[in-house]
């Protein structure tokens, strides 16, 4: 899990346009991977930290129903 982890920070540093997912896949293997434990809880910080920092703009913010649905089945793994 630390290793998924660490992947997806690192990922998150480089902030290649081309590689712009794999942080978000990486946090999202590494909550499913270690549900219920203190990695994933980290994990999904980031990953929905991702998501919400991805949908706002000047106009807002507006996540995608689609991205709601993973971050509650993501939140429901980590609790």
């Amino acid at each position: 899990g630390k290793a998924t982890y660490l992947l997806g920070v690192a990922y998150e540093a480089i902030q290649d346009p081309s590689l712009w997912d794999i942080d978000r896949i990486y946090f999202e293997i590494c909550v499913r991977e270690n549900p219920k434990s203190e990695i994933a809880k980290k994990c999904y910080a980031r990953y929905s930290q991702k998501v919400y920092l991805g949908y706002t703009g000047s106009a807002g913010t507006n996540v995608p129903e689609e991205e709601l649905k993973k971050l509650g089945e993501l939140r429901k793994l980590v609790e």
